[in-house]
């Protein structure tokens, strides 16, 4: 029911009880959602409220309206994940906002010299060095992305003996250095999967994959890191959401 307590606006909340619910299969694509008098009375609110709640759901994807018959779960919303990807986005938090467990475990941990892309991409020296993290994500235990993330050296000293539990590679940037990376800029696009990100995300090498490569920025306007997202198509709806932004100082 309702948390009158936790400051979330009642339709939000009733958005998001709705939204675990379709994903966890409680409705069948052909299956109705109740009605708004009968969510109403359900959730104790007036039905503007739950018109709200319903619209929010539409704007994820996640349910759609038939004029005269009501509403209805998109087919295959139950394993969509509608991915938030905006200025500060955070694995970790923005999975567990939409009702899910995510899981973070590190692939790769290494410090080397850079390719000539990321040199680029992290406005670096030739000769400088940049921690390399493959980290696969999981959403309540199936493999969700996998991402390599690129960071100067010289701006996180020590990372690799930090790794030990890893959950949160953003968590350890801002406990430990205290970074609070900002996203600048992103670019994604439709790709197939190689033969080693196919087997990591458990799927075909015939299903798409969306490839997000992304800059991120310390809130003083310098590169941070670089990453390249690999999300599953299967199972990801990306929403971008760039409310804020800053210039790359150079």
């Amino acid at each position: 029911m309702l948390d009158k307590a936790n400051g979330i606006p009642y339709y939000r909340q009733i958005a998001q009880d709705l939204a675990r619910q379709i994903r966890q299969g409680a409705f069948s694509a052909q299956e109705r959602l109740p009605s708004e008098s009968d969510l109403s009375t359900y959730y104790g609110v007036n039905r503007h409220t739950v018109r709200q709640a319903i619209a929010e759901l539409i704007n994820a994807g996640l349910v759609y309206r038939l004029k005269g018959k009501g509403t209805y779960p998109v087919r295959g919303a139950e394993r969509q994940i509608q991915y938030k990807v905006s200025s500060r986005t955070c694995f970790t938090r923005n999975i567990m906002e939409l009702g899910h467990s995510p899981a973070a475990r590190i692939l790769k941990a290494v410090e080397m010299p850079p390719s000539p892309e990321v040199v680029t991409e992290l406005n670096l020296d030739q000769n400088q060095r940049v921690v390399v993290l493959e980290i696969l994500r999981s959403v309540d235990n199936e493999p969700f992305s996998v991402a390599t993330s690129y960071l100067p050296s010289h701006l996180v000293p020590g990372l690799l003996n930090f790794l030990e539990g890893f959950t949160s590679l953003y968590h350890l940037l801002e406990k430990h250095y205290h970074l609070r990376p900002i996203r600048a800029r992103s670019a994604l696009r439709a790709v197939l999967p190689t033969a080693d990100d196919a087997a990591i995300l458990e799927i075909s090498p015939n299903v798409p994959v969306l490839q997000v490569k992304s800059t991120m920025l310390t809130e003083g306007g310098v590169v941070i890191e670089y990453c390249v997202s690999r999300f599953r198509g299967d199972r990801s709806c990306l929403q971008v959401d760039f409310s804020r932004g800053q210039e790359v100082r150079k």
